[in-house]
């Protein structure tokens, strides 16, 4: 469903109102009073999640889980504020107002932890993804510069494909083998554009790589 913030925010209204209806039909007290406030507080915990996604498109999926993490705790606090008006009215079993009160604090302190631990684990995430973006830049760089020498010569195709099948994530510990080899390629650059000692290059080249994989390997 398509939702946007008009519908949210009637979506809103409407839950307030049915919610407001209750004052018809049930006699007023001091626990039903406090139900309907925690009912209303959780309506409005449930919009500002619809609108915090919708302001924010960008966030999705992580940010999906906040209105349905707000909408589960609306209906988790609304059947616990059902059952103690029910008992009240019905069953003559009133339960207290503080306890009530504590219960409907546990619910909403549940809901605020688990969020913060998504959103904990959401930076995480995205911190780990920017990290392997950032040492990957240039390895595809290098594929792509490589790309462009074999158009030229066929003779670079072999190395193109060892690039390809390495690990392009790399680390301190590999930056002695990635300078040499940005190094060799462009030396390769070169001799492509004059005709000599492509050999040469390639086969230093491959060697190089070799050396780089077996030392990447020994650090997984």
């Amino acid at each position: 469903m398509n939702l946007n913030k008009t519908s949210a925010a009637l979506i809103a209204v409407i839950l307030a109102a049915v919610a407001s209806l209750a004052f018809l039909v049930v006699e007023v007290t001091a626990l039903f009073v406090t139900a309907y406030i925690f009912t209303l507080f959780a309506i409005a915990v449930m919009l500002c999640g619809n609108l915090s996604l919708l302001n924010n498109p960008r966030t999705y999926p992580w940010g999906a889980a906040l209105p349905q993490s707000t909408f589960t705790c609306l209906v988790v606090s609304f059947v616990v504020s059902l059952l103690a008006v029910v008992l009240e009215q019905a069953a003559k079993m009133a339960v207290p107002v503080k306890w009530f009160v504590i219960a409907q604090a546990i619910i909403f302190a549940v809901f605020a932890i688990r969020l913060i631990m998504l959103n904990a684990g959401r930076t995480e995430i995205e911190r780990v993804g920017d990290n392997v973006k950032a040492t990957t830049f240039d390895w595809k760089m290098l594929l792509t510069d490589l790309e462009a020498l074999a158009a030229k010569s066929p003779d670079v195709k072999p190395l193109l494909e060892a690039i390809k099948c390495s690990d392009p994530l790399t680390s301190p510990a590999l930056a002695e083998y990635d300078n040499k080899i940005r190094d060799g390629v462009a030396a390769l650059e070169l001799a492509v554009n004059t005709g000599g000692g492509v050999d040469d290059l390639i086969a230093a080249l491959l060697r190089q790589l070799k050396d780089r994989n077996n030392r990447a390997k020994l650090l997984k």
